[in-house]
């Protein structure tokens, strides 16, 4: 596993994170129930209100936990040291670009 790799891996984690639609508890065929669609992010199922709450949730819940495995993968690997610096510097290109592409 190289420096790539873990950006590659920490990129596809970041497209998983949408500002979109999904349904919040299923609906269920036996009681008849319709479910309820809200916006949110549909891959871990927050549900905030605007897109300012959008990138907190990005800054706040799935980017430290993303760059937590990754680098304790990397350090599993023996490359720690070689992609130590690309953590503060990725986020905030990650960050620009969830931005860039909400426009």
């Amino acid at each position: 596993m190289d420096a790539d790799t873990i950006i590659a891996a920490l990129q596809q984690e970041l497209q998983r994170h949408t500002f979109d639609t999904f349904m919040d508890e299923p609906p269920s065929i036996v009681r008849g129930s319709k479910g309820v669609v809200v916006s949110g992010c549909p891959a871990c199922k927050k549900r905030p209100q605007s897109v300012a709450q959008f990138m907190h949730h990005l800054l706040e819940d799935m980017l430290p936990t993303t760059i937590r495995k990754s680098f304790e993968s990397a350090q599993k690997h023996g490359i720690l040291n070689r992609v130590r610096h690309f953590r503060r510097r990725f986020a905030v290109v990650a960050v620009c670009s969830i931005v860039r592409q909400q426009r």
